[in-house]
């Protein structure tokens, strides 16, 4: 053989490999399949297809057989306006006109969107083999009523039957541990049950305005990680929950929202319940108590709360003693328009009607948001082991006027006070070393002074109309300060600052403290004022009464220049 014959067969051979390995598409019965490798994947449909459509599970082309396996992915999918809506791209059936559609058992996975927008699809017969409905793979298929779970089925995606408004009735196979975003969201359930498998339950899963009763098999609700907001409206619904379990549901949002709650015999009635954590309201405030002996302070009834709260170091329950150690973290925070508001979801007293609180000594820290809105609080005792003010803690508590800070605060995070309209008087400990975004942004402090320990001077954090005096004990090269760290320049144009003796000159020459309307010199031990005349230091002599002296000639205590001088005979 010689050499060109041999390239000839050897290019021939790659040929034919490479045509056989490359896919193409055809329509086999009206449904478009992409041809590779000895397999058939369902590509994407004409929009006109219509009718009871049935997938086989092999199909013939050119004498060759293909198995059925798989449906094409979109190009493209996306999420709008939270879990209002969602759209795909090049979806396998995207709003076809079919009625019915029957799935082969070679199948085992359903794509994203897959059938998203068939409006006419009334029913669907999945494989037995099937294990995982893709993302809004039924979505807005508003006339499916008839589809059955298979049992070997062990997960579905957010939005897979999501707007389906006329699917009244499902079941839900052991194997589902999660019922994720908007899975159900808007459907027409009237009943619902909750397999015992469920360990996650995400926002919106099931959203729905038609929903009247809920059962679910969870014992133990405390190990089951879900979304307040997974159901719509839990006081027009009835709630049915296994026997033994009710002073665990009675305490958790949102299922001790529910109009009724009544118990059902599960088969397991008798077996004990040892939640992870344990949820008592104690004089009106709901505490969550652990095993190692501590408490924490939690969301709160605010509709309920109202008064002068007294929050102990320690409660008993059940001979039990829990040390009352913290106050929980909010489910969600989120700031809006850069520095121009802030919002909370879950904060422990968030909006209540408190007038008055007192937090014990055991508590070091406060949460973000803690507080937020709480419009009618007036007084607030800090403990004296205060370490640290969470973000947005007292934000917008708009009646807010005495409060103290602990000597030992170190900390104070951003938007803290934020909004405090009628706080005037705010004195800072010497362990503050930064004041942080918006920390009191419209408050209506007069005076403030930034202690030695100030370092930094962040956005906005200082932004009060009502500023007339601000005293810094610091230099300023050691400070970095924002250039808007006082809001609008406009701010401080009729505002005083006070700096340390011999300090007035690096402030005059540096932004933003050049903006303010006067810069003055005070001894940092009497807080006496430098004054200049002419623009030089005029010597000024004080008896210990106060009283201006032209002179020192009568023995005595005396404070000349803003420091003490004793004259001797």
């Amino acid at each position: 053989m010689n050499i060109k014959r041999f390239y000839c067969i050897i290019v021939l051979f790659l040929t034919v490999c490479t045509l056989q390995a490359a896919s193409f598409s055809v329509k086999i019965n009206g449904i478009l399949y992409i041809l590779n490798s000895g397999y058939a994947k369902i590509g994407v449909q004409d929009e006109n297809l219509c009718g009871d459509i049935v997938i086989p599970e092999r199909v013939t082309y050119n004498n060759t057989t293909y198995i059925v396996n798989s449906i094409i992915e979109p190009t493209n999918t996306a999420s709008y306006g939270g879990l209002s809506s969602i759209s795909a791209d090049n979806a396998a059936f995207q709003g076809c006109a079919i009625t019915s559609i029957t799935l082969p058992n070679t199948i085992t996975s359903i794509s994203s969107c897959a059938f998203i927008n068939c409006s006419n699809l009334k029913k669907v017969v999945l494989p037995n083999t099937l294990k995982d409905i893709g993302w809004g793979s039924f979505a807005y298929c508003s006339s499916l009523s008839d589809i059955q779970l298979p049992e070997g089925l062990t997960s579905i995606s957010a939005w897979a039957f999501g707007g389906c408004h006329n699917l009244q009735k499902i079941e839900l196979p052991n194997g589902i541990t999660s019922l994720p975003d908007a899975v159900f969201k808007d459907c027409g359930f009237v009943n619902f049950s909750i397999p015992a498998s469920i360990k996650r339950i995400s926002s919106q899963s099931l959203s729905m305005s038609s929903l009247k009763n809920v059962r679910t098999f969870i014992r133990d609700i405390t190990r089951v990680s879900y979304d307040e907001s997974c159901f719509a409206n839990v006081k027009q619904m009835n709630l049915f929950i296994p026997m033994g379990t009710k002073f665990i549901y009675e305490e958790y949002y949102p299922w001790r929202g529910f109009g009724n709650i009544e118990e059902f015999d599960d088969g397991h009635s008798g077996e004990t319940v040892t939640p992870k954590e344990l949820i008592k309201k104690i004089n009106g405030i709901r505490y969550s108590l652990y095993e190692d002996g501590t408490a924490t302070i939690i969301q709160q009834d605010k509709e309920e709360l109202s008064g002068d709260i007294v929050i102990p170091e320690k409660l008993t329950v059940s001979g039990n003693e829990y040390t009352v150690t913290g106050i929980a973290y909010p489910k969600n925070t989120a700031s809006y328009g850069g520095l121009s508001s802030i919002s909370a979801e879950g904060a422990a007293f968030q909006g209540s009607a408190i007038t008055s609180i007192i937090l014990p000594n055991t508590i070091t820290s406060i949460s973000s948001c803690a507080f937020i809105n709480c419009s009618n609080l007036k007084k607030v005792v800090l403990p004296s082991n205060l370490k640290d003010i969470g973000w947005g803690s007292f934000a917008y508590c708009s009646s807010l006027s005495d409060i103290q800070l602990p000597e030992g605060l170190t900390s104070i995070s951003a938007w803290a006070f934020g909004g405090c309209h009628n706080l005037q008087k705010i004195e800072l400990p010497n362990g503050i070393t930064s004041l942080p975004d918006a920390v009191f942004k419209d408050c209506q402090l007069e005076y403030i002074t930034l202690p030695n320990s100030i370092i930094g001077l962040a956005d906005e954090c200082l932004n009060i109309q009502s500023l007339k005096k601000v005293t810094v004990m610091n230099d300023a090269e050691k400070i970095m300060c924002s250039t808007y760290a006082f809001g609008n320049y406009s701010n401080i144009q009729n505002t005083v600052l006070y700096v340390g003796y011999g300090k007035r000159s690096e402030f005059k020459h540096k932004y933003p403290w050049m903006m303010f309307s006067s810069i003055e010199e005070i001894d940092a031990n009497t807080g006496i004022v430098m004054p200049y005349l002419n623009g030089q230091k005029e010597t000024i002599i004080y008896d210990i009464n106060g009283i201006r002296k032209q002179n020192t000639q009568t023995p005595g205590l005396y404070i000349k220049d803003g420091k003490k001088v004793f004259v001797a005979k």
